[in-house]
């Protein structure tokens, strides 16, 4: 579901609405101070939050409703569980995501869909001390002529990003960088996921995750959806 989002330099909502379906409402902005548009229970959970975090969680919140109000669903507070995670309503899936400038945020009520993570970042490289932390042999080994390339090392990170908001509502635990491996078809800008045992999706959904993503000048965004067996 297409919205025309606030304008955020270097992306805009065609590129976004590419990473989901037509029944997944998806909302962009920029980062900046949004705490008057927070609800008052919203406002409580960063009101003694340094002015960074408050600008995150006010632009993360408000393209969130932005997205809730495309699908029909914006009843109230979007408040947090004990590990952060926003709480959505009853029978939404999302995901909200913030880098640098720019914040971004997907819900639906399609019941083929289980769960989604987005995640966005800005396209400078991941530093090389953090590579080994994040991109397992296995992740390197597929990118092929490009295993050197910085840049794709911080979309395998945007990725694993995705697959764990994607997961943490179905399975409600941590996930570590080693427990995914992401293989990329650059030819279709989708990327598969193959998980660790101990990761076993729920019985309810299909085996394989799918995810997308985007590469911009400015940015990297990435999907990850599991789908309803």
């Amino acid at each position: 579901m297409l919205i025309e989002p606030v304008t955020v330099p270097g992306l805009d909502a065609a590129q976004l609405q590419s990473l989901f379906d037509t029944r997944t409402a998806v909302f962009a902005c920029p980062v900046s101070d949004l705490s008057t548009k927070l609800l008052p229970e919203e406002f409580q959970l960063v009101q003694r939050a340094v002015q960074k975090r408050r600008d995150e969680f006010s632009s993360g919140r408000f393209c969130a409703h932005q997205a809730l109000q495309a699908i029909g669903r914006d009843e109230g507070a979007l408040l947090s569980g004990d590990q952060r995670e926003p709480l959505w309503p009853s029978g939404v899936v999302g995901s909200i995501s913030h880098s640098g400038p720019c914040a971004v945020a997907a819900a639906s009520t399609d019941p083929v869909l289980l769960s989604v993570g987005v995640d966005v970042e800005t396209s400078g490289p991941l530093p090389d001390r953090v590579r080994d932390m994040i991109c397992m042999p296995e992740d390197l080994a597929a990118l092929g002529d490009n295993a050197e390339n910085p840049v794709y090392w911080k979309l395998i990170f945007s990725a694993k990003e995705s697959v764990y908001k994607c997961l943490f509502p179905l399975l409600q635990r941590w996930m570590g960088f080693s427990q995914a491996r992401i293989h990329f078809d650059f030819s279709r800008a989708q990327f598969s996921v193959a998980l660790d045992h101990e990761l076993c999706l729920p019985a309810e959904a299909r085996p394989e995750l799918l995810g997308r993503f985007l590469i911009t000048d400015t940015y990297l965004v990435t999907s990850v959806q599991a789908l309803r067996a």
